[in-house]
């Protein structure tokens, strides 16, 4: 496989990216998880709890947004 990956032009770039691709799906996946955390955990939080809640969740859907990930977490991320 990789002497015919060495030989098509562009072949090993396509192994890269697919590879970059799944590793930023697999930190798409981490990010959603410690949002949808944030979300279960600020009904609970009182005043400055609440405040340090929404910052991590907007340094999350900043990470979301910079790795490609649109709709969910980004609308999810309410900005006052």
């Amino acid at each position: 496989i990789l002497q015919v990956l060495l030989s098509e032009d562009e072949g090993l770039d396509t192994v890269d990216r697919t590879v970059n691709d799944c590793l930023a799906a697999l930190e798409l996946q981490r990010l959603r998880m410690a949002i949808t955390e944030v979300d279960r955990q600020l009904p609970l939080a009182t005043g400055v709890e609440q405040d340090e809640l929404m910052m991590r969740k907007e340094q999350l859907s900043d990470e979301w947004r910079s790795l490609g990930g649109r709709g969910w977490a980004a609308s999810r991320v309410r900005r006052s």
